[in-house]
């Protein structure tokens, strides 16, 4: 996480500017000292997203390699963290999750160990910590699910939603990039996708087809509890192979 921020910091010194009218993503290419390069002599991707009027997503990658960090700003230049952010390992893997409320830690920050599983969990009230939840504690199952949410059919139906909707990006295909995106995300009680967390980063490409395929999916069948349909959280990989 440390040297995802210095390279945050460092990638911030350069302002982007951008009509939010006329676009709703911009890309700077970035060389290892931090200046602004053209793509084919970048080492660093960074994709600043137009969410809202007060919010803009900015990913950092390297170029070929996955994610480094992903974070949401209240401002275009980066300047004011308001939203979810995620930081990743060298191997792109997730290290820590969680929301930012004017550059100050709130909620829930939740911190996985190098295979993937959740070793801690954090409340925050405004950048004051309330408690500290560890793996080793005792788990409360009081909220979990009777029954999970799943796609709807089974999981065959899941492969060919797949094979009828994939689309392979010509970056990596022409690269011979390939790889798992493993993602986190919520079924909310009526069945929509959402809070998407990468868990499992491998291209910007790569993963951006796999968010694409996971958002444009139809509605799923939520988790129930004591009969009632409740939100709930699940995983789910795609897979991309080049042949």
């Amino acid at each position: 996480m440390k040297n995802s921020l210095c390279l945050i910091l460092l990638l911030s010194l350069s302002v982007v500017l951008f009509s939010q009218k006329s676009k709703k993503q911009v890309f700077q290419f970035w060389d290892s000292a931090g200046k602004v390069v053209r793509e084919k002599d970048a080492r660093y991707l960074t994709r600043i997203r137009y969410v809202n009027d007060t919010c803009w997503q900015f990913q950092h990658y390297e170029m070929m390699s996955p994610m480094i960090s992903s974070g949401e700003y209240k401002d275009k230049d980066g300047t004011v963290r308001h939203g979810r952010s995620s930081f990743m390992r060298i191997d792109g893997t997730l290290d820590s999750t969680g929301h930012f409320v004017n550059n100050k830690p709130d909620g829930t920050w939740l911190y996985f160990s190098n295979n993937g599983r959740l070793a801690t969990k954090k409340e925050y009230s405004m950048g004051d910590l309330l408690s500290t939840w560890n793996a080793s504690d005792k788990i409360d199952h009081s909220n979990k699910p009777d029954v999970e949410a799943q796609f709807p059919g089974s999981n065959m139906e899941w492969q060919r939603y797949l094979i009828r909707n994939l689309r392979y990006p010509e970056y990596a295909m022409g690269r011979q990039i390939q790889g798992n995106v493993e993602m986190y995300f919520q079924i909310d009680a009526e069945g929509n996708v959402q809070d998407e967390i990468l868990i499992q980063s491998v291209e910007f490409t790569l993963d951006n087809e796999a968010l694409r395929l996971l958002r444009e999916s139809r509605k799923w069948i939520p988790a129930n509890k004591n009969g009632q349909k409740i939100a709930s959280y699940k995983q789910q990989g795609i897979a991309f192979k080049t042949f």
